[in-house]
């Protein structure tokens, strides 16, 4: 019982996404023999951290966060910006500014 919450407390730590994922990757019954359980288990975490990173939450931040989305307000509306619009946008834009629509679309 005491090697089940150690190993817990370990993981929780650790910041995994996906603890039965982690769990099925270490070798549990070695841990459970070792004599220091708590670093080995840390050590055994860290090595599973090495080659399985996407199981784990990351502290970087997004280097290329995605710029929004969707149809520009009608004061943004360039031609260029009309002429790359979709069928969709574009009746949002007439529904949304009408005389800019009609100013664009000429």
């Amino acid at each position: 019982m005491e090697f089940d919450a150690t190993l817990d407390n370990a993981i929780s730590a650790s910041k995994a996404r996906n603890v039965k994922a982690l769990k099925a990757l270490l070798d549990v019954e070695t841990l459970k023999a070792s004599k220091n359980q708590a670093e080995d288990i840390k050590t055994a975490i860290e090595n599973v951290k090495k080659d399985n990173d996407y199981l784990f939450e990351s502290s970087e931040p997004i280097k290329n966060p995605v710029a929004p989305t969707g149809t520009p307000a009608a004061g943004e509306v360039s031609k260029e910006t009309f002429a790359k619009m979709g069928y969709m946008q574009r009746l949002e834009l007439k529904r949304t500014d009408p005389e800019k629509y009609e100013q664009l679309k000429g």
